[in-house]
Order: C-alpha cells, then structure tokens, then sequence
C-alpha cells in the first residue's frame, strides 16, 4: 500500500526532516530549541500498515531537561480566586515562585499613611498563609523592579514571568520596561487583564479612539460589548503542589514580609484596624454583600442615616482596591443573584454602579499620564486655585471649626475609610465650595489616608467634585451645617469623632458658635478656646466662589466654542437646579445609593447665612458686576475669616438678604406649591417636564427653608 503524506510531513522531507533521513535523530543536542517542532512531526510519522518507530531516548532525555521555571508577580491582585496571570503561572511549570515587590514609589512614599499600609500588609500575610496551605509561600523582594528582575531571573533560572496587567499609565510604563528586560533574558512573559471588567483599549477604540468623557457616554458603548469574561476558579493544592521551589533556609528572612515597625512606624496606641486586609476577609465580607437579597432584587436603598456614615461590614472597596477580591466575582454574583431573584429578568445597569464608574474613571485614565494633576492633563478645566497652606492643614487635620467637616476628617485620619456622601461634603469644602484650593491637594491627601484611594479612581472623583471635569453643575454646593443636621439630626456621629462636643444639645452641635455661653460652658468646650471658631464665612465664600466658577466657565465656553454654559445660571435664577438624566439615573462615583422611592433627599443646595441654612436665592437681589468680580477674581481675594463666629461677621452688602428677596422666594415657592396642589406639572429651566422624584425633591428643600427659617425668627 502506497503511503499517503501530509502536506506537513511532505514539506518537511523537502526539509531534510523525513522519517528515514532525519538529521536531528541523532543531534538532539545541537538544535534544543527546534524540539517542539521534531515533536509535533513524529505524530505524523508511519501508515496504517506500519507500527510507529520506536522513541529515541535521547530525544526524551533531551525534552526531560527542557524545565519550565515560572514567577508570578503579584502587585494588586493579591488574590487565588480569578487570577488567569497565576493559572499561566502554574500551566505546565515545574516550579514556581510568587513574589511580591516593595517598589519604592509606594514603599517609600511620605503619603501612605499608616492604615494603608497595615491593610497591604495583612493582605500579603493572608495570601502568604493561603499560598503555605497548597505547599508553596509568598517572597516579598525589597527594590525596585528594574533593580531586582536581574538578579531574580539569572538566580533562578527563570523561563517564564507572568503579572496581571496593570492599565494606568505609570503602570504600562514600568511593565513595558520589565517586558524588555525579560526578553533580554530569554524569558517568556505572560499578562493577563483581571483588574477591570474590560479591555479598556476596546472601549475606547469602539469610542472611535477616545476615551468616553462622560458616564451616559460610557454606558452606552459597554452597553454594545459582550459581557465580561467569567471568574477563573481558585488555584487548588493539585496545581500548585507538583511545582513547588524549595528555598534555603537563608532565605526564609530574606524574603519575609515586614512589619510596620521595620518600615519605620510607631505602633504605641494604635487602634484595631476597622478594615482587616487581605482575601479571606474580602470573601467574608462579600457574602455579606449578597446577603441583602431584597437590597439585590428590588434596588432599593434606605436614606442616609447616621449608621450609614460608619464603616460596614459588609464595605468592599479597599478590598477591589488591592485585588483581594475580584471585580469580576463580585459582577457575576450581583448578576446571577438578581436574575435568580426577578426570575430571569436582566439585570439593570444600576446594580453595577460604582463597578461601572470605576470603569468609567480607568478608561479616562488609563492613556493620560497627567490624569492626576491640572498640568498637561487636557480634559481637566484650568481654574485659578488659591495657594492657601495655612487653610489646607487645618481642613486636613479636621481643624476648620465645623463639627460636620472635621468629624469627617478625623474619621478619615483614624480609620482610612468615610462615607460617599462624606467624602462629597469635604470635597466640595476644600474646593469650589468654600476654600477654593485645588483638587490636587485633597487628591493626595486621600491617597496618604484613604484605603481605597486608587490612582484613577481617586483623580477621577477630585476632577468631578470639583467641576474640573466630568461635571459641570457648579452652582451646587454642600452646606457644612445644614447638610450634617439633614443626615444625621441627633449628632451621634458628631459626637463619636468629636468627643470634645459631646455634651452640647442637638440644637447647636452642628454650629456651636451660636451657642449661648452659658449652654458652651456647660458643655466644657468653649468655642476659640477649647474648639477653634470657624474657619470662613461660608454663606460668603461660597456665594463667591459660584462667582468665580460661573466665570471660568463662560470663559471656557467662550474660547472653545461650546454650548456647554449657553446660559449659565446665577445665583438668584434657581435654589436647586432640576438633574440632568445622566445624574438622576445614575450614582457617582463617590455617591450613595439612591434613596427608596417616596425617601427625602439631602438638600445639597444650601450655603449658611448667621444661624440658618437657606438657598443662594436668599443670598441677595444683586449680583457683583463683572468688573468688580473681575478684580476679586485677579486679586485672588479670599473670603472673610471669622474672628467670633458668623453671627459677629459684618456681611458685606452684596450678600445681605433684603425683604426683597424674601417676598420674592416666598412667592415663587407659593407658586410651585399651588401648581403641585392642581395636579399641574412643573417644568424644568430647558421647559422638559420634572419627574416626580425633581418635584419631591423641591418640596422637601422648601419644607426644610421653612423650618430653617422659622429657627432663625426664634433665634431673633
């Protein structure tokens, strides 16, 4: 029987490599890196009529030699659930290492604070015991990667790196040089992306080549990719057991994870950590997560309470920070969770919120080195922050004399951890609210402090509460009183933080200045004695720095063209501004849930003037000519301080509230009322419609002016 050959078989007897006349059967030494092909070519040899011929045994001692030595770099994801970077790892290796770099742009920098650095290090501790439990161990290498890869890869005889890749720029800039130095090695490199649901370079190409600037825009183009890809299961002892490397005793110290007190902290009186590091405890708190079935299922949300300022148990944000658990995991168990629940029904976008802003935030960053500063970075709006340090420290170390604003700071500093809505509040403070200092500042005094604060993410959320980017609606801002009390009426969370005020009543614990005497001394804390006196006039500062925005953005609009500001709205047009789809249907970044349906929102719109908290409509009847807000603005003017607290501030006449103006907000409010009594609808600025939620919403911001209002007659 003729044989029939392959076209394979035939071009490699033109080769010189056929069966009978095969140069390497007897050179296998010679041409080692050919063996795969030899292989692969001898499954082809002999027919059906004739046996195959018999394995050279030297061509399998050969092949036996070929040892594949793998090192997982851990960095973020420091996790063995879905970590496809460690399955390639362990994909037919003979040993492995897993290590993790101290690389000194986190190690030795002076802003990681001291909790950040205990939940990295417990999470090494967890993942070190989890890999000891399959045979193997965590080796924490001190150095920077381009200093130490050399050593390692030549030491240990390494055929084969993988890391799970890493989307922000600084990032991509150091595995590039990594990816080089290894190919001068020899060695494979393997990345793999388990750090974001998608691959931001398909959002954005699909985006035509950009990255999508706002979250409406974003939504839609991931509404058009596939789903991302499932979770990979947890490495089991079967895998990693066959390929462990055994380490000389020496070196057990020379790679051990260090302590805080070996990189210089002192532990004397530290507190327990609220938030314990590591996977363990992100896979604990994650079934605690989708315990809220009807939270899942209904998407309903209780309002902001007081329990909700205090760090949950159920909290995983510093946990998606580190890697310790997979975005992934937790998207599919929301998922497959609501349709087990609504019996199939396809899971709303909203159930993914902060996952998808999280997103939103690493596409935008992950091509823009300068995301994180106002220099080069060309999505962010150039505005003429103040150079104030003097303010900066005493906002930072929760000194500004306003309980709501240093109880937020101080838990913060001791906890590494606050509330979205908190986190909005002290934002708003440091920048266009009251201070008018830039956004970088508090950027990186949430990375020193808090645990989550990831690159991206932590630029991305200073840029949009700050109307840098993202985000326009300036002429909303939070009121250090009025928004505290509205959240938390009892003052529990005051008190907890601010234990010096523990003893004022209700009514003056969030604006204790306004305390008579006799009630601050039976309080034991007089104000500018044993609590500092308020750091600014916020119903002026605030007033004024609106002003300024209002300013660089019809600037903007002016020499870029854009219909962004067509009409910008002043201060006395309206006291809360009806929400645009995008931010009515969605949550940002550093946003709480939604409320329940029916459930009263916080009034966000509301600056104090003396004792109360009322609307920048009430602020006055005049508005600062352009040429004298012009000059304010180069003269970089800062508010008045307050040497005795609001109420002993003279008020200039620009922000003076005239009858006027009282007559004329109590009778647009009369007006909307009567509208809403008829069953008429309101109608927003653009003349659309409002939405029961826009009209619940004023009501409940015009029954607050009453009360505030009223308090301020009896305070008279």
């Amino acid at each position: 029987m003729q044989r029939r050959e392959s076209a394979p078989f035939r071009a490699s007897c033109r080769a010189g490599l056929s069966c009978s006349r095969n140069p390497l059967r007897n050179q296998c030494t010679e041409f080692t890196t050919m063996f795969a092909a030899v292989a692969s070519l001898l499954k082809m040899f002999g027919d059906g009529s004739k046996p195959r011929p018999e394995p050279n045994n030297k061509l399998q001692s050969c092949r036996a030699n070929m040892v594949v030595n793998s090192v997982h770099w851990f960095r973020k994801g420091l996790r063995l659930h879905d970590n496809p970077a460690l399955q390639e790892a362990l994909n037919g290796a003979d040993s492995l290492r897993c290590i993790y770099i101290l690389d000194p742009w986190f190690a030795g920098a002076a802003n990681v604070g001291i909790n950040r650095w205990r939940f990295l290090l417990e999470a090494l501790e967890d993942l070190d015991c989890s890999l000891r439990k399959l045979s193997s161990r965590l080796l924490v290498v001190r150095g920077q990667p381009t200093d130490v890869f050399p050593r390692l890869l030549k030491d240990w005889k390494v055929t084969r790196l993988t890391f799970e890749f890493d989307p922000e720029p600084y990032g991509k800039e150091r595995d590039g040089a990594i990816i080089k130095l290894a190919q001068q090695f020899g060695v494979e490199t393997i990345v793999r992306n388990s750090h974001t649901l998608y691959n931001l370079d398909r959002i954005i190409e699909v985006n035509n080549n950009s990255p999508p600037l706002t979250f409406k825009r974003f939504q839609t183009i991931v509404s058009r990719l596939e789903l991302p890809r499932r979770p990979l299961p947890t490495v089991t002892q079967h895998q990693i057991h066959k390929c462990g490397a055994k380490m000389a005793d020496s070196q057990e110290q020379l790679y051990s994870i260090p302590s805080l007190e070996e990189l210089g902290f002192r532990t004397e009186g530290l507190p327990p950590a609220v938030w314990r590091g590591g996977e363990s405890e992100a896979l604990e708190r994650l079934h605690k997560h989708l315990d809220k079935k009807v939270w899942v299922a209904n998407l309903e949300h209780s309002r902001v309470s007081t329990c909700s300022l205090y760090a949950s148990p159920a909290g995983l944000s510093p946990y998606l920070r580190f890697g310790c658990l997979s975005c992934r995991v937790l998207y599919y168990n929301l998922r497959e969770l609501y349709v087990k629940l609504r019996k199939g029904c396809s899971p709303p976008p909203s159930l993914f919120g902060q996952l998808l802003w999280r997103e939103f935030f690493y596409t935008a960053a992950t091509n823009n080195p300068n995301f994180d500063r106002m220099e080069g970075n060309p999505i962010c709006v150039q505005i003429p922050w103040d150079q104030n340090p003097e303010a900066l420290a005493k906002w930072a170390e929760g000194h500004t004399g306003f309980p709501w604003i240093d109880a937020i700071m101080t838990q913060l500093r001791q906890e590494g951890w606050i509330h979205h809505q908190a986190r909005r509040a002290v934002a708003c403070f440091l920048t266009r609210g009251d201070l008018w200092i830039s956004w970088e500042c508090g950027m990186k005094v949430f990375e020193e402090l808090l645990l989550d604060a990831d690159w991206s993410v932590n630029a991305g959320s200073w840029m949009w509460l700050s109307c840098s980017a993202f985000f326009q609606q300036f002429f909303k801002c939070y009121c250090p009183v009025g928004f505290g009390r509205r959240t938390d009426p009892s003052g529990d969370y005051i008190r907890r933080y601010i234990p010096i005020l523990k003893d004022y009543p209700n009514r003056y614990i969030y604006e204790p200045w306004n305390a008579p005497e006799a009630v601050q001394k039976a309080a034991n804390c007089v104000v500018g004695v044993d609590y500092p006196r308020p750091m600014i006039n916020h119903a002026e500062g605030s007033r004024l720095n609106i002003e300024r925005m209002k300013q660089v953005y019809q600037q903007l609009s002016h020499y870029r063209g854009l219909s962004l500001l067509a009409s910008v709205p002043t201060i006395q047009e309206e006291a809360e501004p009806p929400m645009t789809d995008e931010f009515q249907n969605s949550s940002g970044p550093d946003s709480p849930p939604r409320p329940a349906h029916g459930a009263a929102l916080p009034d966000s719109s509301t600056v104090c003037v003396s004792s109360s908290c009322v609307p920048h409509s009430v602020l006055g009847d005049t508005t600062p000519t352009r040429s004298s807000l012009t000059q304010s603005l180069s003269a970089r003017s800062k508010p008045a301080s307050l040497s005795s607290g609001p109420s002993t501030v003279p008020v200039s006449s620009a922000t003076q509230t005239s009858s006027l103006g009282h007559r004329r907000k109590g009778l647009g409010r009369k007006v909307r009322r009567h509208h809403r009594a008829r069953g008429r609808p309101g109608a927003t600025r653009d003349g659309d419609r409002k939405s029961g939620r826009e009209e619940r919403m004023e009501e409940d911001a015009e029954q607050e002016e009453d009360r505030m209002e009223a308090e301020a007659a009896a305070n008279k």
